[in-house]
């Protein structure tokens, strides 16, 4: 089955984030994290969310709030 949300999680320091499969340039953009912003580690896992976490509209804030700040 296709999932269109993914959780993207730092194995480092516990941070992560929820990611939309959208299709479009602009989502190709924000959704794409190389590194964790918080520590800046490379080892990233991908999982999928829990159902209250893909629909709670604060995730998506939090995902534009690290594009936009850099952190």
């Amino acid at each position: 089955m296709y999932e269109r949300s993914y959780k993207l999680t730092c194995k480092d320091c516990g941070w992560y984030v929820i990611l939309r499969r959208n299709g479009g340039m602009m989502s190709m953009f924000i959704n794409n994290f190389n590194c964790c912003p918080k520590c800046k580690s490379t080892q990233l896992e991908t999982s999928i969310p829990s159902l209250l976490e893909t629909i709670n509209p604060v995730e998506q804030f939090r995902k534009y709030f690290y594009k936009i700040s850099g952190k």
